[in-house]
């Protein structure tokens, strides 16, 4: 969201849901806080910190209440057992490389870390066997991490992207209708082509993949690089061709593309022509 529609684009949508919150002009604290006190209103049940954080948690007590959030319903709820049924135990090495990554984001692109700041208020360490983290609709502001030992700290960068995107996206649907029918977009039929995991998934599922992998290659493009042998994501090459694919199976298919909403069928093209553009570019593995 943060390149595809830009940071004004991303900031109004923030101001829109919460300018009934505000106390004086939008600045970066105002927006902070108005944020935070939209969602004690709207998602009551999710713990939120007091301060502006983001602030991160492995404590038990603290991870537990978040976890019950999670498991209720994520964005990897087509999935079964994502997390692991065991005593939580403390990360610290999980929390200080999520702390070595905040800072890092401050010098690779400090607008996106201030978005950072603004959009997220939690960011928790709870194991998993089947993934490296996650985030849900049900916890806008919150993110789910279990880092790998083998993630580069782009790796580790680009799981920050990833899941602040989410939560961009979740912002974006609260102020602009993605969907014509909700119950819809969970049948089997109406699956399409994940632009990450490159499997059928439900379509808000692949609708999220196509923005972040958009995000993503975005960018390695202008900040980051193109890394030769990444672990989160996919190289830049395949991640282009899958993210095409993936964007031609939900616009190509008339079932698919009739549950879009005129904003989220605008996203999807510019998504397309993002990745155009890209290609057109050279890239060079970093």
């Amino acid at each position: 969201m943060f390149k595809l529609v830009g940071i004004e684009a991303v900031l109004g949508n923030i101001i829109g849901l919460c300018s009934g919150f505000f106390e004086g002009q939008p600045s970066k604290a105002v927006l902070q806080k108005s944020l935070r006190n939209f969602l004690k209103e709207v998602q009551p049940n999710v713990p939120k910190p007091d301060g502006m954080g983001p602030f991160l948690r492995s404590e038990k007590n603290e991870v537990t209440p978040l976890l019950a959030v999670f498991k209720k319903e994520s964005v990897l709820d087509d999935f079964e057992e994502v997390f692991d049924e065991v005593i939580l135990a403390e990360q610290q090495e999980t929390i200080m490389y999520m702390q070595q990554a905040l800072v890092q984001m401050k010098k690779v692109c400090p607008l996106f870390s201030e978005l950072i700041d603004i959009v997220i208020h939690t960011i928790f360490s709870a194991p998993s066997k089947h993934a490296g983290g996650g985030s849900t609709s049900a916890a806008i502001g919150c993110i789910w991490m279990d880092l790998r030992p083998h993630w580069s700290k782009q790796d580790i960068l680009e799981f920050l992207l990833h899941e602040t995107t989410h939560n961009l996206v979740f912002i974006d649907e609260l102020s602009h209708r993605h969907y014509t029918n909700y119950q819809e977009i969970a049948k089997k039929e109406n699956f399409a082509w994940s632009a990450i995991l490159a499997k059928p998934r439900p379509l808000d599922k692949v609708f999220h993949s196509i923005i972040v992998s958009v995000e993503v290659l975005s960018f390695r493009q202008e900040h980051l690089g193109h890394p030769e042998k990444p672990c989160l994501h996919p190289p830049t090459d395949i991640l282009l061709k899958q993210t095409k694919q993936s964007i031609i199976s939900v616009l190509d298919n008339t079932t698919t593309e009739k549950l879009l909403t005129n904003r989220s069928r605008s996203l999807l093209k510019k998504s397309m022509q993002q990745i155009e553009a890209i290609e057109s570019d050279q890239f060079c593995a970093v």
